[in-house]
């Protein structure tokens, strides 16, 4: 899950692979264990892990329900965690726009990032 608000970023990220979008260079930061913060990481550089392993191995709120292979989860945010300037950013003090790709990666045998697969897309805009 790429969130950025980096308008450029997003669009670059959104067509075919291309390695030279800064979000692709990295291998990215899985965030917290059953969404215990309530947040969603900004960050330019690098895209966050959701991922769904099991019940026990998850980046969602508790109790997610299904397999490996189907599941249905939810992931309540409530502040935003800005890594470039290492701190937290209430939604209620955010003033902007929050550009969202998730897409499931591909990889080589040297687990070098070959491709992309986008799954969801999307804007959020906040306002007063």
């Amino acid at each position: 899950m790429g969130a950025t608000t980096n308008k450029d970023i997003y669009a670059g990220a959104l067509g075919v692979f291309d390695a030279e979008v800064p979000w692709f260079q990295s291998t990215g930061m899985a965030e917290e264990m059953y969404n215990k913060d309530k947040e969603m990481f900004l960050m330019d550089s690098a895209p966050s892990y959701w991922y769904y392993t099991d019940v026990k191995d998850h980046r969602f709120d508790k109790n997610p329900k299904g397999n490996l292979k189907q599941w249905t989860a939810t992931r309540t945010i409530t502040r935003f965690y800005d890594i470039m300037v290492d701190q937290p950013v209430s939604l209620k003090d955010f003033n902007g726009r929050v550009y969202l790709l998730m897409y499931q990666p591909e990889y080589n045998g040297d687990y070098d990032l070959t491709g992309k697969k986008n799954l969801f897309q999307g804007t959020l805009r906040f306002k007063d």
